[in-house]
């Protein structure tokens, strides 16, 4: 009998944003399509946009989790993908500072 190769996953953050509801859909689709991931979470109560967090199989492309959430999904609630922190709080920063400072004007 041959012995089965242990592969071990190895974990790389995964940071969505989008149109508000699109975490659900998300971890559906991630569900159904047999790909390594396990649903994270990241919270800001400031922010403009839904976002959330997926930890995903580093050997695993980008493409086949955008590829098993689908097309449709991603149009519908304008997914975007970003596989650093550093490019997601840039994204997200404006969206943030411009939201604050709306709500400090009808404040006052």
């Amino acid at each position: 009998m041959a012995k089965k190769k242990k592969t071990t996953v190895r974990w790389i953050p995964v940071y969505v944003t989008g149109r508000p509801g699109f975490t659900d859909k998300v971890t559906e689709a991630l569900t159904h399509s047999g790909l390594p991931f396990m649903p994270g979470y990241y919270h800001d109560s400031n922010a403009a946009i839904d976002h959330t967090l997926i930890w995903t199989d580093e050997n695993t492309l980008l493409k086949q989790y955008k590829a098993a959430i689908g097309a449709r999904t991603i149009w519908k609630y304008r997914l975007r993908f970003f596989r650093n922190l550093q490019e997601f709080t840039d994204f997200i920063r404006p969206r943030i500072t411009e939201e604050s400072e709306e709500a400090l004007e009808t404040a006052a």
